[in-house]
């Protein structure tokens, strides 16, 4: 039973997490473009619960201090992997920015910094269901990666419908209406 209840909750807070992704406001940019970012439900989130993990691991260390040294090698086992996501967490949703535009797309995360491609650069668009990610592709650049989730997605596919042709985007747009989790011109 409390199986069950773990995973109806983590179904919830996911669900939740995406319909607040598709709520948030995207800024408008000066040159007649869109900033994404990940929405502040999905940056609290990202933060916010392995913080509440690491706090309630604490409080029950606290009240049940570890006897064995079975269960000392558990708990840092917990504790690396909740530090970790945290980490993962911090720099994925608060690092990660994207620009569309007229002139093309900019992009710059903690992960691999500042990138920048025109439109007509650009080669191709992919998506790729299992990660939810759109992949924007160049030649002689390394790509840029877009989540699903981030805010404005909508209109980050839209921005490159308009500005690249067909052949580039077409396979993307296809992989991207099966799947559900995100919003997509022509479905959405």
């Amino acid at each position: 039973m409390d199986m069950i209840i773990v995973v109806v909750a983590v179904a919830l807070v996911t669900a939740g997490i995406a319909a607040a992704a598709r709520r948030a406001t995207v800024p408008r940019t000066d040159e007649g473009g869109y900033l994404l970012q990940y929405g502040a439900v999905m940056r609290l989130c990202a933060v916010g619960l392995p913080v509440l993990i690491l706090f309630g691991m604490g409080l029950l260390l606290l009240q049940h201090p570890v006897t064995s040294r079975e269960d000392v090698v558990a708990v840092v086992s917990l504790l690396i992997f909740f530090g970790f996501l945290l980490g993962y967490g911090v720099i994925e949703g608060l690092t990660v920015k994207v620009w569309v535009g007229p002139s093309g797309i900019r992009g710059t995360s903690g992960w691999r910094g500042y990138r920048k491609y025109t439109w007509a650069e650009i080669s191709r668009i992919r998506y790729s269901p299992l990660s939810g990610w759109f992949k924007v592709e160049a030649p002689g650049k390394a790509p840029l990666r877009v989540h699903g989730w981030i805010s404005g997605i909508l209109e980050f596919q839209q921005m490159f419908m308009r500005h690249l042709p067909e052949d580039r985007w077409r396979e993307a747009h296809a992989r991207a209406l099966e799947d559900r989790r995100i919003p997509v011109p022509g479905r959405d």
